[in-house]
């Protein structure tokens, strides 16, 4: 039987080792090749980039960051549509492009803050149907926290 002292220890030892490797362990869509796919005109998704990086040949996402994380998807009519990084924890980068390998892309949209008071960013553009676009999320200066994506297209 584990006294209180015994589990406080052991608490603390899963938390000073554990937690730290779990948070510092790359997210699935670090890394272009592996975007997630979204799918649809009304979007709402949370992330994490912590432990991401950026790879080789990737565009600075507004300004520099170093911990960017990735979604692809691939508009679904040619309504205007608007992406944005609020719900966030942290101050973040948003990319949009369009290109077939992370050292082919071209720049859709990149914003930093939405405005000069907040620290979400935002972008808006009229997609063309049937044409996949690739979203980076990053942290400014590499900055790593949670991500809430939300990616509304409005019917014109």
């Amino acid at each position: 039987m584990m006294t209180i002292e015994t589990t406080v220890l052991v608490l603390g030892l899963l938390r000073s080792t554990c937690l730290p490797a779990l948070l510092s362990a790359a997210p699935a869509n670090d890394g272009f090749e592996n975007s997630v796919i979204i799918s649809g005109n009304s979007v709402f998704i949370t992330g994490a980039n912590y432990g991401a990086d950026k790879e080789a040949g990737e565009p600075d996402h507004a300004q520099s960051g170093g911990a960017s994380v990735w979604w692809s998807w691939t508009a679904p009519s040619d309504a205007r549509v608007r992406i944005t990084t609020e719900g966030s924890d942290f101050d973040t980068l948003l990319g949009v492009y369009i290109g077939e390998t992370v050292e082919d892309l071209t720049t859709v949209r990149t914003n930093d803050d939405g405005n000069r008071v907040i620290v979400y960013s935002s972008v808006t553009f009229r997609p063309t149907a049937d044409v996949t676009y690739h979203i980076a999320v990053d942290g400014v200066d590499g900055t790593e926290g949670n991500i809430q994506l939300n990616l509304m297209q409005y019917s014109d």
